[in-house]
């Protein structure tokens, strides 16, 4: 089943206000650190990890990947703010850089003007996820319990406001049904949860369960792109 055209993204983004001095040096002069606004196991993380190996081995210089995660990435996205603007301080994100700005009242940074967008690492569709042999075995299924018990059934994400919320958020209106949000720390945990059934469902991004989708661990629902 296609649940909708939501996509998350992975976005590299560095401090603007290089110098010139900073310009005309050699590029990088010091080991490189990478923030990651979400816990380690997470879609940006895995992506920002396979770039800094891959940044690691192109520069030829030292590529360390550190998680930061909390408010919807604003943390992580401070520790950027706060570093010397020289290009060697990262900061991979996910969607929810660019949606923050609607949902939270105020941001310690505004994201069109500190920061500069890099490159697009990577783009992933969302599979739903649920527990093999559990109580929801199809779509169908799951849009009659929650219509029967509106408000009650359980469904996870990464957190609120995160992307994961949203493509849940965007399933269940396009299913015309009330469920009950139940927000964790990061993609490990909300896995986990699917996967024994204490939720209903998670949209993970597939890069996050690829391997359990491969080895069986549990059932896909539906996805949310075309193919």
């Amino acid at each position: 089943m296609k649940i909708g055209p939501v996509i998350t993204l992975a976005l590299c983004a560095f401090l603007f206000g290089l110098g010139a001095d900073a310009k005309a040096q050699d590029f990088p002069v010091k080991p490189i650190r990478i923030f990651v606004p979400l816990t380690p196991g997470s879609g940006a993380d895995i992506i920002g990890r396979i770039f800094a190996k891959q940044l690691s081995e192109m520069l030829g210089q030292r590529v360390t990947v550190e998680n930061r995660p909390g408010a919807g990435g604003q943390i992580g996205g401070q520790m950027v703010l706060d570093a010397d603007p020289d290009g060697h301080t990262l900061l991979v994100h996910s969607a929810s850089y660019a949606i923050n700005a609607a949902v939270f009242r105020s941001l310690p940074y505004d994201p069109l003007v500190n920061f500069v967008d890099v490159a697009r690492l990577g783009v992933t569709p969302y599979v739903m996820i649920t527990a093999k042999g559990g109580a929801y075995p199809t779509i169908k299924s799951l849009i009659a319990a929650a219509k029967a018990r509106p408000g009650i059934i359980p469904f996870a994400s990464a957190g609120v406001g995160s992307s994961t919320h949203f493509a849940a958020a965007q399933f269940a209106i396009a299913a015309g049904v009330k469920m009950l949000h139940v927000p964790y720390t990061g993609s490990p945990e909300a896995i986990g949860d699917a996967m024994t059934g204490k939720v209903s469902f998670y949209m993970a991004p597939l890069n996050t369960v690829r391997a359990e989708i491969g080895e069986g661990k549990l059932s896909v629902l539906g996805i949310s792109t075309a193919r």
